[in-house]
């Protein structure tokens, strides 16, 4: 009982991290106004910047598909997998940290959106353009990190 507990509130306090740093990315300026038509360098930077955003959450899916993979393993019928506290805790961890990329590459595509629509010009160096975008870096980072090492203790045995 007390382990389910602390599992709620660990998530809770995960959702709340979260949506913390969500509320302070929101509130960061956007200080330049657009001119009249995009120029053909902000139009690449918008492309770029999206693509950018589909490929780190096509990553963190992929992250999750393997995490997938090695529940798979474990619950397996012919399973001989011990599986230790530290395998389940990184399981998790992976899970969770792809998620919250997964969260802040979808805001940072309404903040590119939101910055596009509302007559402010694209600029990469803004920090609310940049500010989620690190955000899902660094989640999927420590995505990669986590699964790596649940890769590395199931795989060889360390």
């Amino acid at each position: 009982m007390k382990k389910a507990i602390t599992s709620i509130a660990l998530g809770l306090g995960c959702i709340g991290a979260v949506l913390l740093l969500m509320a302070h990315g929101n509130r960061i300026p956007i200080a330049v106004v657009m001119p009249e038509r995009l120029t053909e360098f902000e139009g690449k930077a918008i492309d770029l910047y999206a693509d950018s955003l589909k490929l780190l959450n096509s990553f963190a899916l992929l992250v999750v598909g393997g995490v997938g993979f090695f529940v798979q393993l474990i619950f397996a019928k012919e399973s001989k997998v011990d599986v230790t506290f530290s395998i389940r805790f990184l399981l998790v961890l992976a899970v969770v940290l792809a998620g919250v990329s997964l969260v802040f590459g979808y805001e940072s595509y309404v903040n590119m959106i939101d910055v596009v629509a509302h007559g402010f010009t694209f600029d990469l160096a803004s920090p609310r353009v940049a500010y989620f975008q690190q955000l899902q870096f660094w989640a999927f980072a420590g995505a990669v990190a986590s699964f790596g090492g649940v890769s590395i203790r199931m795989l060889f045995g360390r």
